[in-house]
């Protein structure tokens, strides 16, 4: 008698499609305050993923790789900010790789630069889009743990915006009479 088990992993197990999503390695003041440099990835899938044991590795200083915790969880286009108790990243030439907890390496960032002491950050535009370009990247306001873009995130349609058709002027030659308007 032959019996097949056939084991199905729950949603949060699903590995893959977690991308680095916008990383800000020059906050104003002094980047060695904890918290100040950070790292948001972004679950772009319908389904949670579970990123126990990952790895985020700066490569400008592999000493500063962040092991994510055990039982950490992102839930579907959900996202997650890693940080580190001091400066961990680097303000010129920093490339970010994120790795799961096997050593497979999930993404990279290009190299960048932020030497500008503000707001502004690395993301990727639009929101999660990963197609191994410089492209994919622009330098704006930081968006933390919000959409990078607000219109569209990848993968999902952006919804209509609703429009006005103008009314033209009346010509200055007729007279004109004003009616109300509904709204």
């Amino acid at each position: 008698i032959l019996t097949l088990l056939i084991v199905s992993l729950p949603d949060c197990l699903a590995q893959g499609n977690v991308v680095i999503n916008e990383f800000e390695s020059d906050p104003p003041g002094n980047d060695s305050d904890v918290g100040n440099e950070w790292v948001e990835l972004y679950n772009p899938t319908t389904s949670s993923i579970d990123i126990s044991n990952w790895k985020i590795i700066p490569t400008s200083n592999e000493e500063n790789t962040i092991i994510i915790s055990e039982g950490v969880i992102i839930r579907a286009n959900g996202y997650y900010i890693v940080s580190y108790s001091t400066q961990f990243l680097d303000n010129v030439a920093e490339t970010i790789i994120l790795q799961d907890a096997t050593g497979n390496e999930i993404d990279r960032t290009p190299s960048k630069d932020d030497t500008n002491d503000d707001e502004n950050a690395w993301a990727r535009h639009p929101n999660g889009i990963d197609t191994d370009i410089d492209d994919d990247w622009i330098y704006q306001q930081s968006t933390k743990s919000e959409n990078n873009n607000g219109e569209e995130t990848y993968g999902q349609p952006p919804q209509p915006s609703p429009t006005r058709t103008p009314t033209p002027p009346p010509s200055p030659t007729e007279p004109t009479e004003q009616t109300p308007t509904q709204s």
